[in-house]
This record gives structure tokens, sequence and C-alpha cells, in this order.
């Protein structure tokens, strides 16, 4: 088998990026002595192999990156993009720090950034589109939390990027402006996304299906497209909320005119009337991207990457739907390994035991985003 290779850069670097607007430094002994700590507790999760009574000699096998320190696959991401900002210049002293998230990346971004030194801040959908436990996982690590407003911003995730930038600008005449390392659009998230790749090989002869979250396309990308520049035959499955077809009007523009005729679109509108109810929740948190997909490079880079999209039915919350003698993807999975896993994790994990009722004797790789204790 050939040798496993990062796959193609297809964003910008954060690297040229801030070198280019504010120069280089060197890191402080301080600073290199954080950044290895943090890089040396994350990664390196397990591939488990699911004890779930798999049909027809498949197998399923589950990278758990909620084993990381904070709980996501995030904390692969930041020592690297933090790193990259102290050396260029960005430092506390000179700078507050923003992200935006649904929950998952907000808190290992702070929690890192705290210990460096930096005020940071948190953009993040209203307390109506996304659960108190996920917001205080932000507040709690010590950002300052902001929500989008209606009326200005709009709502979702469309909504929370128009905030941050917003805010981004408000600052611009501040003592200390904010930046924003931006790791939904930048290619060395996906570089450190990467190891997730190289450490599932490590443990299998093969992989047959790859199910990734669309999302910001990083981990769908990041694992996706070296898997299958390593095994072409191999088959990678996107999953994405019915109500948040980012990625879906993307690969099959043609559905739009459906979408927009049976008024299943979300609410977009950045100025909505006061009186008028939006119906914008954001029922997969971090799996849907609608109204920014376009701007997600490894979205794009993806369309072509994948075989297929399962749109699940998140109005309905199809992932909490039996599939086994009454019972749900994580009820199965809690009585084999004593784990509940998020919502786009069950989902996929439901999504991969369709498959597995369909194909024979196939590998079946998921991965496991976070667990619902303390985030839902």
């Amino acid at each position: 088998m050939k040798c496993l290779s990062p796959p193609k850069r297809v964003a910008g670097s954060l690297l040229e990026q801030c070198k280019a607007r504010n120069g280089e430094r060197r890191l402080t002994e301080k600073e290199m002595r954080l950044l290895a700590q943090y890089k040396e507790s994350a990664g390196r999760t397990e591939l488990l192999k699911l004890d779930l009574s798999i049909p027809n000699k498949n197998r399923i096998y589950a990278k758990c990156e909620f084993q990381n320190p904070t709980g996501s696959h995030y904390d692969r991401v930041y020592p690297n993009l933090i790193e990259i900002l102290l050396r260029t210049n960005y430092t506390p002293d000179r700078f507050d720090l923003v992200e935006t998230s649904s929950g998952n990346a907000t808190p290992a971004f702070t929690r890192l950034c705290k210990e460096l030194g930096y005020n940071v801040w948190a953009v993040l959908p209203r307390p109506e589109e996304l659960s108190k436990k996920r917001i205080n996982m932000s507040s709690s690590a010590g950002a300052k939390v902001i929500h989008a407003d209606p009326q200005l911003d709009g709502y979702g995730l469309p909504g929370v990027a128009k905030r941050m930038l917003r805010l981004i600008r408000e600052s611009r005449n501040w003592q200390k402006p904010i930046w924003s390392p931006n790791h939904s659009i930048v290619a060395e998230t996906v570089e450190a996304i990467f190891p997730v790749t190289a450490e599932t090989m490590t443990g299998l002869d093969t992989v047959d299906y790859y199910i990734g979250v669309a999302g910001n396309g990083t981990t769908l990308y990041g694992i996706g497209a070296p898997l299958k520049s390593l095994i072409p035959r191999m088959k990678v499955i996107a999953i994405e909320p019915h109500s948040n077809p980012g990625m879906f009007l993307l690969k099959y523009p043609h559905m739009k005119e459906h979408y927009e005729c049976t008024g299943e679109l979300p609410q977009l509108d950045p100025t909505p009337e006061l009186n008028e109810p939006k119906d914008y929740i954001i029922t997969m948190p971090g799996s849907g991207c609608y109204g920014l997909a376009e701007y997600f490079p490894h979205i794009i880079a993806s369309i072509d990457l994948v075989d297929g999209i399962r749109q699940i039915d998140d109005k309905n919350r199809e992932w909490e739907k039996p599939i086994r003698k009454e019972k749900t993807a994580n009820d199965l999975l809690f009585e084999a390994h004593g784990i509940r896993v998020g919502i786009t994790s069950a989902a996929s994990l439901m999504v991969a035991f369709e498959i597995a009722s369909k194909v024979y004797d196939k590998n079946i790789v998921i991965v496991f985003y976070d667990l619902v204790k303390g985030r839902y």
C-alpha cells in the first residue's frame, strides 16, 4: 500500500496571510512550552471497533475525537493556529481574539488562548438556537460570549458570521483590535486534522466507506481526501441536515427550486420584521452551513470528493428514531460501550448501519465528534 499523503491545499494559508500583514517574531520559552503541552495532549484518540452486531459481516470503526482534552477534534487545530498568530505578532498585548462556533470550536479555542494571556470572544448562535450547555462551555472557559442580533445580522450560522465581522470592524478603533484565525477557511486547519487519517490507517488495512459531517468541510475533506487518494475505490458519504442543505445545493443546484417551492429553505433575511417570528433553529450543531457553504473552501473541494450526501431529517430528529428493536443508535452504543455521542455522531452511526444493511464484509469509518454529556 502506498504512503498516505496530506490532502492538497485548497484554502489560503493563515501563516502567509498573517506574515504579510504583520511580520514575524520568535516565540518565548513560555509560549513554546505551553504550545508543546497542548500539542502533546491532543490526538492519538482511540479507533473503536464497535461491538454492535453489525449486519452482513461488516465492521464499523469510530475515531473517538471526544477523547481530546476539551472533548472534540478542535483540540488538534488550535495549537497550530494560535502558534501562527504568536509567530506573526498577533500577541495578547496587541490583539484580542475571536472565533465563531456552534459549540465545539470555541471551548478548545478559549482554553488555550486564555492560558496564553489573550482576551477571548466567542460569537455563538442565540440561546433560542443553541443549547445553554453548549453556550456555557465557552463562557465557563473564559470567553466573552456574544450573539447575533436578528435585526442586524440575521439568523443561524450566517447571522453569527455577520456578527463576528461587525465585531471585528467595531474593534478597529479600540486600544486592542480583535482578530480571528478563521478556522473554517484556512489550510492549516485541515493539516491539523490530517493525523486523524494517519492514526486511522495504522489500525486498518483498508477503508471501504468514510462517513463525514459536511459542516465547514474540514473533517470531510481533511480525512476523506487523503483516504480516497490512498484507496480510490472507497466511498465518501457526507451527512447534512435537510434544513441546512449547504453542500447538497452546491452539488445538486437544480434542487434549489424544489426547496424554494416547498418553502423548506431556512430564513436568511438579515432584517426581519419584529412582529414576524422566524423558524431557524440549529437542530444539528456543527453540521449545516446553508448560506455560508460557498465561502468554505473545504466544502467546495469536497463536492467532487463525495460519492453521496445523506440528508438527515433534523426537524423530526431522525437520529433519535429506533433502528433495531425500538432502540436508537445511541441506545445500542450505550449498551455495548457505555457512551452516548452527540447529534452528528449519532447520525453518522445511524447512516453507517444503513450502509451495512446493503453491503457485505466492508470496513466503515465514522467520527465520534463529541459526547452528549455536558453539551446537549
